[in-house]
């Protein structure tokens, strides 16, 4: 059955373009994934779609009622375009170029998204289980059929500027997932010294930068400190009474961990994020997370004692955190001094620590110790 929308039509570059809404329903009932199996790669006209990301889209609809999508882009032979007048309170109303008409969608004419297949392929999938999703609308940008070349041409304007946001911003722009609010909420109760030693922005630091360490390596720390995954904290953290608990917790820690001389003036400027990165361990994510584990071990350990005993962090003040130091090497220092990053080298950094301050291990600690006996 034909598909009509409202569109506006204007000049863009040497074609004229439509722009609409369609809904969900319409959407997934007009468009299918073009064949792509045994198709040569000169003859494709869109990148084959990932099953991941039309699962992440899919399970992200269905999990959120105040979803946002950016728009697709429909490429269709032989539609039909209809100008129509704007009359408001009587009076013809237009905009210089832009013409306002109903566009008519044939069913028996080739069409695809040059745009949007990971969408497509998402929303296929939810609205099966959430029929609401079929009154949603998205927006369309319709061109009509020419070459496969000009296709292919559609497809990389389109797609060769984009840049994929890293997971920095995400975390500090979002405001639905609990992992991303209590991150920010811990980084907020840290005191001013530390928390502008994080960058906001960036995944990682090297070179110049003023920062230690980033927001993405906090909410990793926070995923070891709390031993919740991101779905567990869902649930647990959903809470602000349990949120407020670990966020109280996790500044504690830190207080101890600030009490350590190098990371003291590491923080305070007197030793440059620079010199920190060539001659210390502790600003690299590597570390960070082995903090998470050692904080870990101590919430376990407090648990298991009924008593929060803080004073026994003290060590934390004592802990040679240089680069060159013995104990760091071939736990997260190779042979050339350089930094190991695997999960192995945050692990026996961590059962270090922990040790040296006579705490017991965990268990996954310390399986992972026996492992690498």
């Amino acid at each position: 059955m034909p598909v009509q929308l409202i569109v506006t039509a204007a000049k863009e570059a040497n074609r004229t373009t439509y722009s609409g809404k369609l809904s969900y329903a319409d959407l997934v009932s007009t468009f299918e994934q073009l064949p792509s199996d045994g198709v040569p790669s000169e003859l494709k006209q869109q990148r084959d779609l990932t099953p991941a990301r039309a699962n992440a889209i899919s399970k992200y609809l269905s999990e959120h009622d105040d979803y946002s999508f950016p728009g697709v882009v429909a490429i269709i032979q032989g539609f039909d375009f209809e100008p129509c007048s704007l009359l408001m309170a009587g009076t013809e109303t237009q905009q210089s170029g832009v013409t306002v008409g109903i566009l008519t969608i044939p069913d028996d004419q080739a069409k695809f998204l040059a745009d949007g297949q990971g969408r497509l392929g998402g929303i296929s999938k939810a609205i099966v289980h959430k029929s609401s999703l079929a009154n949603s609308f998205i927006d369309v940008k319709i061109i009509e059929w020419s070459t496969i070349q000009d296709h292919q041409r559609i497809f990389v304007d389109y797609n060769r500027n984009g840049k994929k946001t890293s997971e920095a911003i995400n975390l500090t722009l979002d405001t639905r997932e609990v992992k991303s609010l209590f991150t920010k909420a811990v980084l907020k109760s840290f005191p001013d010294s530390l928390r502008s030693r994080f960058d906001m922005e960036k995944t990682g630091v090297s070179g110049g930068s003023n920062y230690l360490w980033t927001i993405n390596q906090l909410a990793a720390f926070l995923v070891n400190y709390t031993g919740l995954t991101p779905k567990q904290m869902e649930s647990t953290l959903a809470d602000e009474d349990a949120m407020a608990v670990y966020i109280e917790h996790v500044g504690h820690f830190m207080e101890k961990v600030l009490l350590n001389p190098q990371i003291q003036s590491a923080i305070s400027g007197s030793v440059s994020a620079q010199n920190v990165r060539e001659h210390y361990v502790f600003g690299t994510a590597v570390m960070l997370e082995a903090l998470g584990m050692v904080g870990h071990a101590v919430s376990s350990y407090f648990m298991i004692s009924g008593e929060e005993q803080w004073e026994r962090l003290n060590g934390l003040a004592t802990v040679d955190f240089k680069r060159d130091a013995k104990h760091w090497r071939g736990r997260c220092v190779g042979t050339e001094g350089e930094m190991i990053k695997n999960k192995r080298a945050k692990c026996m950094s961590a059962v270090h620590i922990i040790t040296s301050l006579g705490l017991p291990l965990t268990q996954e600690l310390a399986d992972t110790l026996s492992s690498a006996a």
